[in-house]
């Protein structure tokens, strides 16, 4: 690893270890933890509120999200499929440990719970980037061109997603404490 991304990953390590709370696409919301019945992420006050004592109010509030991240890609891919062509076959959000998707040779693409954190654009740059697998398998010259065409600035929103990566981490840890 060269020494720029080291400086950049501990940088983002540095500012992740301060976030509170959790953010939902771009947005800071407040973790409530009490006695509640039943947990909420309530949007119109930016809150989340469950009982860290009811392992169920976890569990309920991660369906909550991956229903969340799914009706926000849902318009994208639609967007991404007629614009290009290409359609995946299945799409699948689940917590995954090192990436923030993937493309199968089934044409399934695998997308991360965390990218509920993510704002929509960065959102947009991941889709894309999978898509964008369907068609070329390899982060190859024409996949690159490919990509720019959407994001000229891909290398930027690269560099965002590492200094998300840490960040979201934190923010999943926040929900679970």
């Amino acid at each position: 690893m060269d020494s720029e991304k080291w400086n950049i990953i501990q940088e983002a390590v540095k500012k992740a270890s301060t976030l509170k709370g959790f953010m939902i696409f771009g947005e800071t919301y407040v973790i409530e933890k009490n006695k509640a019945e039943i947990p909420v992420i309530d949007h119109a006050s930016k809150k989340i509120q469950l009982n860290p004592e009811n392992p169920k109010h976890q569990e309920i509030i991660l369906n909550n999200l991956k229903n969340l991240l799914r009706m926000k890609i849902k318009p994208i891919i639609e967007e991404y499929v007629k614009k290009y062509g290409v359609h995946p076959n299945k799409i699948i959000i689940r917590r995954q440990q090192t990436k923030w998707g993937s493309c199968s040779d089934r044409k399934n693409i695998s997308l991360n719970l965390k990218l509920v954190c993510l704002p929509e654009e960065v959102i947009r740059y991941i889709i894309l980037h999978e898509m964008t697998h369907l068609k070329y398998k390899r982060h190859n010259q024409i996949f690159w061109q490919t990509i720019s065409q959407e994001f000229p600035n891909y290398r930027e929103q690269e560099q965002k997603l590492l200094e998300y990566w840490f960040a979201t981490e934190i923010f999943f840890k926040n929900l679970a404490k």
